[in-house]
């Protein structure tokens, strides 16, 4: 398993495994991209650090999908949030 931060920004949020739970499922509803959304299901709920950074694990294929569809601007925020930036 290898760990990928995602810094958000938007509201300060009180649970981050909230913020997390919409991240996967905004981009679980891109039924169109079968890579994107298997790559969803299969990322662990790490951490979350105030203002607005989430940390997740998983297989590291599956962290490649998420920041190829970053780079593309296809990787969808949770609700209320955008993507400032992604990291290892």
């Amino acid at each position: 398993m290898t760990y990928l931060a995602v810094v958000l920004d938007g509201p300060k949020a009180k649970n981050g495994r909230k913020v997390f739970e919409s991240f996967v499922q905004q981009n679980r509803q891109m039924f169109w991209n079968r890579e994107l959304t298997a790559a969803c299901e299969s990322l662990a709920y790490m951490g979350f650090m105030r203002p607005g950074t989430l940390f997740i694990s998983g297989p590291q294929q599956q962290l490649a999908v998420l920041k190829d569809a970053w780079a593309r601007r296809i990787l969808k925020a949770a609700m209320g949030y955008t993507i400032t930036s992604l990291g290892e």
